[in-house]
């Protein structure tokens, strides 16, 4: 964890050790059903696992994401250790400048044509590149 926010604050790591993610378009299961959500936005250490709240028109969810080893992991399942069913995006060159995908997942939230914006942040001091 203490290296995490050493991360967050840019006191640690190197070049794709912190990335930031959005999310928009597409459909999640929230409340039971498939709906549209708002767009979020965060930021993401290498060794991190966090929830992320997930907002539609009336309804609110949480979406377990994690960052580990270059593997980004969305819609994970919210209990236990088990990842099957998560948007497994790995590291692609184009997180330098930043990129975008379209992802589906199984996970509990049920990702469908969720577009997807990767790009790393850079470090201050850390012009070391890991990937």
């Amino acid at each position: 964890q203490a290296r995490i926010a050493r991360i967050h604050r840019g006191e640690e790591g190197h070049f794709g050790d912190l990335i930031r993610v959005s999310l928009e378009r597409g459909r999640m299961r929230i409340g039971g059903r498939e709906r549209r959500y708002a767009p979020l936005a965060f930021t993401l250490a290498d060794g991190e696992t966090r929830t992320v709240e997930v907002h539609s028109e009336r309804r609110s969810g949480e979406m377990k994401v994690a960052y580990r080893e270059g593997l980004l992991l969305l819609d994970l399942p919210s209990r236990g250790r088990n990842e099957f069913g998560a948007a497994r995006l790995p590291w692609r060159s184009g997180w330098r400048r930043g990129e975008t995908r379209r992802v589906d997942s199984d996970g509990p939230l049920e990702l469908r044509n969720v577009r997807v914006h990767v790009e790393a942040v850079p470090l201050p001091g850390h012009g070391a590149r890991r990937f």
